[in-house]
C-alpha cells in the first residue's frame, strides 16, 4: 500500500514541475477554442391530455399544473389479514375481510380486487415464463354477509380472468358507502414467483403479493384493471392493514410495516420473510 502510494505522489510531482509548460500551454490552446452552443431546448407544448383527464379537469379534481383539484378523492380500504405458512408444502392458506370505502361520486356496480398470484396459474396470459403453480385457489368470497358463487350467470356472482376477480355483490356501493368482502384462499408458493420478486429456498421464504388487493377506482380512468403479466409494477390504493402470520414453532416472522407516524400506506403488509434459524457449530 505505501509503495503504491509514494508512486502517486511522485506522479504527482512530475506533473506539478511541468504544468507551468506543457500543461499550461495545453490549457490555454484549449480556452482559445469557440464553443459550440447548444441547440434550445425544446418546450413540449402544447400537452395532449386524454380523455379521462379532461373529464377530470372539467370534474375539479384534477388541474393543469398537476396538482390535485379542488375535488380530488381517493378510495379508502381497510385489510384485516391472516395468513398461515406451511413450509414443509410450500404453501400458503389466507382469510381476508375487506373494508371497501366508495369516496367517489360514483355508485360502484361492480367491484374488482387484483389476485397477483395468478400469474402462475396454469394458463395465465404473461410477458415471459414463469414457474406453474396452480395461481390463487378461491375457497370463499363473500360481500355484506352473502355468499356469492362463481357459475351463476345472474345475481351476485365473481368470475376471475387472468389475475383479476371480478364481483357483482349483492347491491350497488352508492358514494359515502361502505362494504365487507371476505375471501379465503390459497395457493402454492412458487420457488421463484413473480418474476423473482418473490419466492423459497430450504427454510427461508420471502412472500409477495399474496393477498387478494382492491384494484384501484380513481377520477381519471375508473376502475385500473390491467392484469399483471410479471413486467410491470403495480398501482395501487391506501389503506390500513391488520395482519397475522402463523408459522410452524421454530420460525421467525417478519414483514413490512407503516411506521407509527405514518397513517397513510400502500403496502405496508405486502412482504412477509418467514425463515427458520439454524444452529451453528464451531
Amino acid at each position: 500500500m505505501s509503495r503504491s502510494i509514494v508512486l502517486a505522489a511522485a506522479a504527482a510531482a512530475a506533473i506539478a514541475a511541468v504544468g507551468n509548460t506543457a500543461i499550461g500551454q495545453t490549457a490555454a490552446r484549449a480556452d482559445s477554442r469557440p464553443v459550440a452552443e447548444s441547440p434550445p431546448r425544446p418546450i413540449p407544448y402544447p400537452v395532449a391530455y386524454s380523455l379521462g383527464y379532461e373529464r377530470a379537469l372539467q370534474n375539479g379534481t384534477r388541474s393543469q399544473n398537476g396538482e390535485p383539484g379542488p375535488g380530488y378523492w381517493q378510495q379508502w380500504t381497510e385489510y384485516t389479514l391472516r395468513a398461515r405458512i406451511e413450509p414443509d408444502e410450500q404453501r400458503l392458506e389466507g382469510a381476508a375481510t375487506i373494508l371497501y370505502h366508495n369516496n367517489s361520486p360514483d355508485t360502484l356496480g361492480v367491484l374488482y380486487v387484483n389476485l397477483l398470484q395468478n400469474l402462475h396459474a396454469e394458463g395465465a396470459p404473461r410477458n415471459r415464463p414463469q414457474e406453474v403453480t396452480g395461481g390463487v385457489q378461491l375457497r370463499r368470497v363473500s360481500v355484506a354477509g352473502q355468499a356469492l358463487g362463481e357459475e351463476a350467470s345472474e345475481g351476485p356472482r365473481y368470475s376471475v380472468t387472468a389475475t383479476v376477480l371480478k364481483i357483482d355483490p349483492p347491491r350497488p356501493l352508492p358514494p359515502g358507502d361502505s362494504l365487507t368482502i371476505e375471501i379465503d384462499w390459497a395457493f402454492k408458493i412458487p420457488s421463484d414467483g413473480a418474476s423473482g420478486r418473490m419466492g423459497w429456498e430450504d427454510d427461508f421464504f420471502f412472500l409477495a403479493y399474496w393477498y387478494p388487493q382492491m384494484a384501484v377506482y380513481n377520477d381519471v380512468v375508473g376502475w385500473q384493471i390491467d392484469w399483471f403479466m410479471g413486467g410491470s409494477e403495480f398501482y395501487a390504493g391506501f389503506g390500513r392493514y391488520d395482519l397475522t402470520v402463523e408459522a410452524p414453532p421454530g420460525w421467525v416472522v417478519m414483514g413490512t410495516a407503516a411506521s407509527p407516524m405514518v397513517t397513510r400506506s400502500s403496502h405496508p403488509g405486502s412482504s412477509i420473510v418467514c425463515a427458520k434459524p439454524r444452529k451453528v457449530t464451531r
